[in-house]
């Protein structure tokens, strides 16, 4: 039989992420959360059936609510049920009609190229009666004698299941020819739908899109004069939908009702968290989130957050009205704040974006399903924010129960780190120093320990290390397949700027392997750490990064298959029982299958490994049974490993003996 002898490295972010545990994540926000004095806090977005955490050391526990967002402090929501204990995407009966929430500016028709809302056309013209076709009253009703182009704004994707529209059942007349669009609502498609009501004017003079007014749509039905028509669809995600009515020679026509149904989940839905103020700088802890992403490829829950400086994540542009062009300035030259932008004319105001010099842009996605993820950011902040997004079927969504994250104050204004050599051959031994420069300032604290977390296989840690020049004792508290930590001296703000150099041996078996650092103080290890940025910490080494490159990218991922010997004789004297299997991947991205058959001569397979791995030493062994466990019979058989590698499958064979 086959089993796993020595376990590949996994990914060390995810095993990190796991190990640390926790309850970390996502929240939503009031001003200043931190309670005063708190060294860790532990906050809580939704979940209100939770139990409040146990964590075995003193912290504070924040309990934050899903109902808390507003858009003053730049909270989102869109097309969501929110609940104390959980979210979930909107749910729509096939029987509510949603064209009377266009009524509030969804509903508009062209005019004159232009969109307009029906209100506010001139009191004696007939289109401003548009709205009559959209109030759900069988006593009013819209009759025009001329073409027209009508866009229904539902305000959010939908699946849109039926449209209905009628005549009076007393009216002679027939509603005549018309045509139905829709838009889903993703403005990264505009432009490359096939149908553009004429009068748009989509592009300018110079062939580009103009920003306003311009709508495209996909034509989804087409049909002939009737005096009530009743329209199925199988859930085509709709945000706009079109409808032209075309009136050849002026023949008088009407609409009592025009209705929109959809049915089920709606496509999409969003929830972004207000901002978040800390109170100071922060350092966060892994996050931890409970829910469901649903049933189905279609199906998702996405999860990110970013971080800032301040308590406005964006920034404001204006239109110069020199041609297309934006600045983010006011008139003075300073930038535009949030209140200047809101003050400008429709016309002037221009984009707004993230605000790139105080704000990340949103970090990538987390692995939803892992339930839990290593916080992205790279240093302390003060200001955070999140966001939920949600993609459903109509008949399956997502819902997120609650989210967490824990955060403690930052021990010191900030540290810099770089590893030397930043280049080393593929699973060859190589010694490395990594240096670690701190700044510090009157009121930070102390520290006396760091964890260097890496993919790599840490082989040993030197017991002596160096700080400002002179040898210091280095104590190994930790060390294994994530990486290791040490203590040293403790560094207070007298030793500001102290250079610390620690060394260690390590295997890199994988290109721009990261060697990711954090202090602490080992009298409170249960707080989050701080992480160490990467950048030149010696002037004398030309390194300047924390990640190691590989001297030379390998051919193949696989490397040194190696077997205890050819020979197998599971006879029970404890010599050549089982040959033991190693070997070594490079340069894989993530984890991939890997399978290892043993074969007889005409080729026929007997027995199998499978697995997931990564790049890192692999080990297994093989007993001389087959895949139900009993004895082969004695004679040559082929060993080989395979592995689906990034570009390709890689494929390694060795030929053993069975003898007994």
């Amino acid at each position: 039989m086959w089993f796993t002898d020595v376990a590949s490295h996994r990914s060390a972010a995810s095993v990190r992420a796991v190990r640390a545990g926790l309850l970390c994540a996502l929240a939503l926000l009031a001003p200043q959360l931190t309670p005063e004095g708190a060294a860790l806090t532990v906050y809580r977005l939704g979940g209100a059936d939770q139990k409040e955490p146990s964590l075995g050391v003193p912290f504070e526990f924040v309990q934050l609510s899903w109902e808390d967002v507003d858009p003053a402090r730049y909270g989102f929501v869109q097309s969501l049920l929110i609940e104390p204990d959980a979210l979930t995407p909107e749910l729509l009966e096939e029987t509510a009609n949603l064209t009377p929430s266009t009524l509030g500016g969804g509903l508009t028709f062209l005019r004159y190229g232009i969109w307009e809302k029906p209100e506010s056309v001139p009191g004696w013209w007939p289109d401003r009666f548009s709205v009559l076709m959209a109030d759900e009253d069988d006593g009013t009703f819209h009759e025009y004698t001329r073409d027209m182009i009508y866009n229904f704004d539902l305000g959010r994707p939908v699946h849109l299941r039926r449209v209905r529209f009628y005549t009076r059942e007393d009216s002679h007349r027939s509603i005549p020819a018309y045509l139905i669009g829709v838009n889903d609502g993703d403005s990264t498609k505009d432009g490359e739908r096939p149908y553009a009501p004429p009068g748009d004017n989509p592009r300018d003079a110079s062939g580009s899109f103009q920003k306003t007014g311009f709508y495209d749509f996909h034509i989804v039905h087409a049909g002939e004069g009737a005096r009530v028509v009743d329209l199925d669809f199988d859930h085509v995600p709709t945000r706009r939908l079109l409808f032209r009515i075309f009136s050849e020679g002026g023949t008088s026509w009407e609409i009592v009702e025009f209705q929109i149904y959809g049915a089920g989940f709606v496509p999409s839905s969003r929830y972004i968290s207000n901002v978040l103020d800390l109170g100071q700088p922060m350092s966060l802890g892994p996050l931890s989130w409970a829910g469901a992403e649903g049933d189905g490829e279609d199906v998702s829950v996405e999860l990110r957050m970013r971080a800032g400086s301040d308590v406005d994540p964006n920034r404001y542009w204006r239109y110069t009205f020199r041609g297309f062009e934006q600045v983010f300035t006011s008139a003075s030259g300073a930038p535009l704040t949030r209140e200047q932008y809101d003050d400008l004319e429709v016309a002037e105001k221009g984009d707004v974006t993230y605000d790139p010099e105080n704000w990340d842009a949103w970090h990538a996605s987390f692995d939803f399903a892992a339930g839990t993820g290593a916080s992205p950011l790279d240093r302390p902040r003060r200001y955070l924010q999140f966001d939920l997004a949600f993609t459903s079927t109509p008949a399956s969504a997502g819902r997120v129960d609650y989210v967490e994250f824990a955060a403690s104050p930052r021990l010191i204004t900030r540290a810099v780190a770089e590893l030397f050599p930043d280049v080393a051959a593929v699973g060859e031994v190589t010694t490395f120093t990594y240096k670690v420069r701190p700044w510090m300032e009157p009121d930070d604290a102390s520290f006396d320990a760091i964890r260097i977390d890496t993919p790599a296989q840490v082989l040993s840690v030197d017991t002596v290390g160096r700080l400002n020049g002179q040898e210091v004792e280095i104590e190994v508290i930790r060390m294994d397949e994530e990486g290791f930590a040490v203590t040293f001296p403790r560094i207070g703000v007298e030793r500001t700027q102290e250079l610390l150099e620690i060394g260690f041996q390590a295997r890199i078996f994988e290109y721009d392997t990261p060697f990711t650092g954090r202090l602490f103080d080992s009298a409170a290890p249960h707080e989050v750490p701080q992480m160490v940025l990467q950048g030149e910490a010696d002037e004398v080494t030309d390194s300047r990064t924390t990640r190691v490159a590989l001297a030379q990218i390998p051919e193949s991922a696989i490397r040194q298959l190696r077997l205890s010997s050819g020979v197998c004789t599971p006879n029970g004297d404890g010599v050549n029982d089982a040959i033991a299997i190693t070997y070594q991947l490079v340069n894989l991205t993530g984890t991939v299958p890997a399978r290892i058959g043993v074969y007889d001569l005409s080729g026929r397979k007997v027995s199998e490994l499978t697995g997931e791995v990564s790049s890192g030493p692999v080990g297994a062994s093989w007993n001389g049974t087959d895949a139900r466990g009993a004895l082969l019979p004695p004679g040559i058989y082929l060993l080989q490993l395979l592995v689906e590698a990034d570009d390709g499958e890689d494929r390694v064979q060795r030929l053993v003996s069975l003898a007994y």
